[in-house]
């Protein structure tokens, strides 16, 4: 067993092999580590992956306290992000697997502060090293530190973190050890149901105004000709219901997505997994709603959605989302519905827990130049944010 950096995409050339479904695939294909991000946020000046390598079986046979005799070292440098969020094995031949891979980038300022962070982008909802399975969750600690130390960073910042996650509490747990002490704070909310019994046992648990509004919607809309509610789970006709995805959106409330070809190959990444549930709801001819929504371990994961603001009166949006969780409870048996990121008002009538995702910053100990970072992340930079706010109000009032 060993520890390594490898820095650049042409370190890695093999496809990623999924290994456990517990865990939200954001980026469930290979394209979207090489393809979709490469030209994305040119932030990655060094690409950093920590990876602890050994042969099949290995992970089984030694401890922590063994393994930590095997410390690689820094190689190769290049740029271009990396990002996934699923728990996977990297499988590098028949005799090598890379059992965990911890996706970072290092970036250097102008005045010499180094800061090493988590590999995320806009569309990123949990991050977290990748385990090839839950017996090398313990080594995770060890490549932390490796890397640390390979790359003497002055910050270490972890974006969108789940502190029940068991890697990220053994992350916590050495960075005190080793005297970085990691500073938390709320990155995003994430609203999630866990499903007991049926879809009928699930709606009526769900807020009176809820239930009421979709019994008045659907008589409302079940008046209507020829009205349609269907659930598309393969590339069957993929390219045609992109095509109206991206229709829908545009007669939506919502921006332009500011990386446009994300979703649709996502979307088609999924469907060839079987992870894809594209909920369309249509009257006539016309598509009004669409959801797009990703089913793996047992949950269902509520990634897009979008209705044709000129049907708002019809409620087609909630319509649609009731029969999308009654499909995917009664058809995949899921366990888990999760809305993601975001606290908008409209998700606790669905949901019923509230959960927080994190960043957790660390800074060297001993550190002039890291703790004069420290001060300026924490302190100088917030309070700068807040005097610009208050003199852009006060020239409104003027």
């Amino acid at each position: 067993m060993r520890f390594t950096i490898l820095g650049g995409l042409e370190e890695l050339e093999v496809p990623l092999v999924h290994y456990d479904a517990g865990i939200f695939p954001g980026t469930s294909d290979w394209y979207s580590i090489f393809e979709q991000f490469v030209a994305f946020d040119s932030r990655f000046s060094h690409l950093v992956y920590g990876c602890l390598t050994g042969r099949h079986g290995d992970v089984a046979e030694v401890d922590e306290n063994t393994n930590r005799e095997f410390y690689g070292t820094a190689e190769g440098e290049g740029d271009g992000p990396f990002h996934d969020i699923a728990e996977a094995q990297f499988t590098a031949d028949a005799q090598q697997s890379v059992h965990v891979l911890f996706p970072l980038y290092l970036e250097k300022t102008s005045v010499g502060i180094t800061r090493l962070s988590s590999l995320d982008n806009y569309y990123s909802v949990d991050y977290r090293p990748l385990c090839s399975c839950v017996s090398v969750h313990q080594y995770v600690g060890s490549l932390l530190m490796h890397i640390l130390r390979s790359e003497s960073p002055h910050s270490l910042a972890l974006r969108g973190v789940d502190l029940d996650a068991p890697e990220i509490g053994i992350i916590l747990h050495r960075l005190k050890e080793a005297g970085w002490k990691p500073y938390l704070k709320v990155h995003q909310l994430n609203w999630v149901h866990d499903v007991e019994g049926s879809y009928e046992n699930y709606i009526a648990g769900r807020p009176g105004r809820l239930r009421s509004t979709l019994r008045r919607k659907t008589a409302k809309l079940m008046k209507l000709p020829n009205v349609q509610f269907s659930v598309h789970d393969d590339r069957k006709d993929l390219d045609h219901l992109l095509q109206i995805y991206q229709q829908v959106y545009d007669l939506s409330w919502k921006v332009p997505e500011p990386h446009p070809h994300f979703i649709p190959q996502l979307m088609s990444a999924c469907a060839k997994s079987g992870e894809l549930r594209l909920g369309l709801l249509s009257i006539g001819d016309v598509p009004v709603a669409i959801h797009f929504w990703v089913v793996k371990g047992g949950n269902a994961f509520i990634y897009k959605l979008a209705h044709d603001s000129s049907y708002d009166s019809y409620s087609p949006g909630t319509l649609l989302m009731a029969h999308m969780v009654r499909h995917v409870i009664e058809n995949d048996g899921v366990k888990r519905l999760d809305f993601l990121s975001g606290d908008d008002a409209y998700k606790r009538d669905w949901m019923s827990v509230r959960r927080k995702k994190y960043v957790v910053t660390a800074y060297r100990p001993y550190s002039l130049l890291a703790q004069s970072d420290r001060f300026f992340e924490q302190h100088l930079r917030p309070f700068v944010k807040q005097l610009a706010l208050g003199v852009a109000k006060m020239a409104k009032w003027n």
